[in-house]
């Protein structure tokens, strides 16, 4: 009787999926800085609008202002000095003979505290002219007084006098003062003399020496002192002395320039780094002279320009690369621009006028910060005044462009500590032939100036705009404007731009070049980030290739075979489904970019494999099974393993027992009763288990990506023995195959 054992199912597959991953550091960032340590790498809209020092830009103060007034006929009758040391301010009246302490906590609304005023013995204070204040101490020359006063004002409100110092000879006309150290210097007018004074202890002053010379020091008018040498003008000789105090206690003449012309009545001088500057009282002009070397002073240059009001000019002050001159006849305050010595630029000046009335025949000024304390000698005033700064939104730019490829990721500013104001930006990616600001919808190109113009928070917020304008000649440069309100000081010392170099970096992904994928439907998956700026995820980019048969890729099959309805694209991951590949060689092209316009592209090369097992026979007969003893079958089954891929392992298992309709064939004394043989045959009697591997296949994938085949072949036996009757029996089997993907 004829058997039919075995019905052989439909293959199934156990799949196993090895994740690749991959790291990828294909770009950068990159800072570039701009300093201000030198300025001629930089284009000022207005030269005179700026000052640059060491490495900051200032925003230059270019404005005069009435601030406020003090005055009164009797206390500041003939103002003439004036000091100020925090909240003080501490005034001579050269007329009235007193020194005047003044409450400026308030510069809006000072106030008279005190007046320290001559009585021709214990104080003389006749016609008080020039006043220094060093620590707890004032030192006041008093013309007719021959004398030096020393003030105590360790509480201004309650000054005590001290101690004075009074020679009728040798400090005639006691004139101005200097102090350096334990000595203070004295220009004795009518005596032609620099007088020198002890003040070691300011309540014992002595008279240290004196040096008298009727030519170079005929009417001694003022002294400034620098390093070893009082510098001094000699009124009536026009000219300025030069006087080597480096021994205070033999000072000697060293050198002296002198010009009738141009230092007509030399009254005032004031010493800044190399250069002095001497006032011409008759010449209506400031003289700049070179004093790099003391001992042979030479004259630069003349300020006289007709901008300026120097009719009598008399005192000088600089501060910041800033010449203050006070205009005595013309009742005026000019201010030069001396940033080069050599060329002084005028800036501004204040007049004494129906808007300022009482600037009338100004005398001395003295500067903190942006007031300018002035006594005016024919108004009986101390008049404060303010130098504003400038507020035309003046611009600085970078000579040059700075050369990038990528993109910017954003643009810092640092500004210097006392900053006070506002400062704007407009961009230019072509070398400043094309300037952009962004009007708050897009980056629009401009010709205009302050107007159209961003702060850095507008400009990082909206980069990426920025750098979508296209591609240009990549030569950044940024315009920066200052603005003031007049009051604020602008001071800029750094500006940064990051360039982001930088694309969004995959992190991981689960197909690398040259792996292989199952045959059934898969996502292709991307992780990645950008550790600078936002991924941009309607930038993403993927196209699918398929490999023909000799040495190309076939044209893009993404809408064929990758469902991009259903794709997924975040911040930090992308995944495409794909739609029934079969096997063969496949590329596949992804790119993503950040805010930026960074793109990072990757291409993989991989396989697609679609494993399948042909088996030669769905059914196999044992003929005449005889109890105790084994049978196989005639026919073999062959099995075809078509893969591009290995390891694998075939296995062969039992779905159920083999049975005869309605009683199972037991192995009650664990004897064989279903066997199988592999091929090259053996006899060997291989007792069958569930899930029985048969084959075990190493690694070989096909890079021809065709696919490999390997044939197996089997017999199949049964044994039945005097416990089972016989008869036909039957069970159904299945192949496996287990791929290590």
């Amino acid at each position: 009787m004829r058997t039919n054992i075995t019905k052989f199912l439909l293959i199934i597959l156990i799949l196993r999926t090895i994740f690749h991953i991959s790291f990828y550091d294909n770009s950068f960032a990159l800072t570039n800085n701009w300093d201000f340590t030198t300025p001629t790498n930089y284009t000022l809209s207005n030269n005179l609008s700026f000052n640059i020092t060491w490495w900051v830009a200032n925003l230059n103060q270019t404005n005069l202002s009435h601030n406020w007034v003090i005055t009164n006929a009797t206390n500041y009758n003939w103002a003439y000095d004036v000091v100020v040391d925090w909240n003080y301010a501490y005034m001579t009246s050269f007329l009235w003979d007193r020194v005047n302490v003044l409450d400026i906590s308030n510069p809006a609304s000072p106030t008279l505290v005190w007046s320290i005023i001559n009585n021709g013995w214990t104080r003389r204070l006749d016609w008080a002219s020039w006043i220094v204040k060093d620590w707890n101490y004032l030192y006041v020359a008093s013309n007719v007084s021959d004398a030096l006063q020393i003030i105590d004002v360790s509480n201004p409100a309650t000054p005590v006098q001290v101690w004075q110092v009074f020679n009728a000879t040798t400090l005639n006309w006691a004139r101005w003062i200097a102090k350096s150290w334990n000595y203070v210097y004295i220009a004795c007018d009518v005596y032609d003399a620099l007088q020198v004074i002890n003040v070691t202890n300011p309540a014992s002053p002595t008279i240290a020496w004196t040096i008298r010379n009727t030519t170079t020091l005929n009417w001694a008018r003022d002294v400034k002192i620098s390093w070893s040498y009082a510098y001094v003008s000699a009124y009536d000789w026009d000219r300025l002395t030069v006087v080597n105090i480096s021994n205070p206690l033999a000072p000697v003449v060293s050198a002296n320039l002198t010009d009738a012309t141009n230092l007509n009545w030399a009254h005032h001088v004031e010493i800044s780094w190399n250069y002095a500057y001497v006032s011409a009282y008759l010449n209506n002009s400031v003289r700049v002279i070179n004093i790099t070397n003391p001992l042979s002073p030479t004259a630069v240059t003349n300020i006289s320009w007709w901008s300026y009001s120097l009719t009598g000019p008399r005192d000088l002050l600089v501060d910041n690369n800033k010449l203050f001159i006070t205009s005595y006849w013309s009742s005026a305050v000019n201010v030069a621009d001396i940033t080069n010595p050599a060329s002084p630029v005028y800036l501004t000046k204040i007049l004494h006028n129906a808007a300022n009335p009482l600037l009338s025949n100004v005398d001395w000024i003295f500067k903190v910060w942006d007031l300018i304390y002035t006594a005016v000698y024919k108004s009986d005033a101390l008049e404060i005044l303010k130098f504003n700064y400038d507020t035309t939104w003046p611009s600085i730019t970078p000579n040059t462009a700075y050369s990038y490829t990528w993109a910017i990721d954003s643009m810092s500013e640092t500004l210097w500590w006392t900053n006070q104001g506002n400062i704007t930006y407009q961009l230019s990616k072509n070398n400043w032939t094309t300037w952009y600001y962004y009007n708050w919808a897009t980056w629009v190109s401009t010709v205009l100036w302050t107007a159209n113009s961003n702060s850095t928070w507008t400009i990082n917020t909206n980069i990426a705009w920025f750098n979508a304008l296209g591609w240009w000649t990549w030569q950044f440069k940024w315009k920066a404007f200052f603005n003031s309100n007049w009051n604020q000081k602008v001071e800029l010392t750094w500006v940064s731009v990051l360039i982001d170099k930088e694309a969004p970096v995959i992190s991981w992904s689960n197909i690398s070049s040259w792996s292989l994928m199952p045959w059934w439907n898969f996502n292709l998956v991307f992780n990645y980030s950008d550790v600078w700026v936002w991924v941009n995820t309607s930038s993403d980019s993927v196209a699918l290739y398929k490999w023909d048969w000799v040495s190309s890729w076939w044209s893009d099959t993404s809408w064929s075979r990758l469902n991009l309805w259903w794709k997924t694209v975040t911040m930090t991951w992308a995944t495409y489904p794909t739609n029934n590949l079969d096997f063969w060689k496949y590329k596949a092209d992804f790119s993503i970019s950040d805010i930026n316009w960074n793109t990072w592209t990757t291409s993989l090369t991989f396989y697609v494999d679609q494993p399948e097992i042909i088996v030669s026979t769905w059914s196999l007969s044992i003929w005449n099974l005889i109890i105790g003893s084994n049978k196989f079958s005639t026919d073999e089954i062959t099995v075809t393993v078509n893969t591009l891929w290995a390891p694998f392992q075939l296995i062969m298992n039992k779905s159920q027992m083999i049975e005869n309709h309605s009683f199972e064939l037991i192995d009650y004394n664990w004897s064989k009763w279903v066997w199988y043989d592999k091929f090259p045959y053996t006899s060997t009697i291989n007792k069958m288990n569930t899930n029985e591997v048969l084959w075990t296949q190493t690694w070989s994938i096909n890079v021809n990506w065709f696919r490999n085949s390997y044939t197996y072949k089997i017999k199949i036996g049964a044994f039945i023995d005097n416990l089972q009757a016989w008869w036909n029996y039957q069970t159904n089997l299945s192949f496996w195959l287990n791929l290590d993907y």
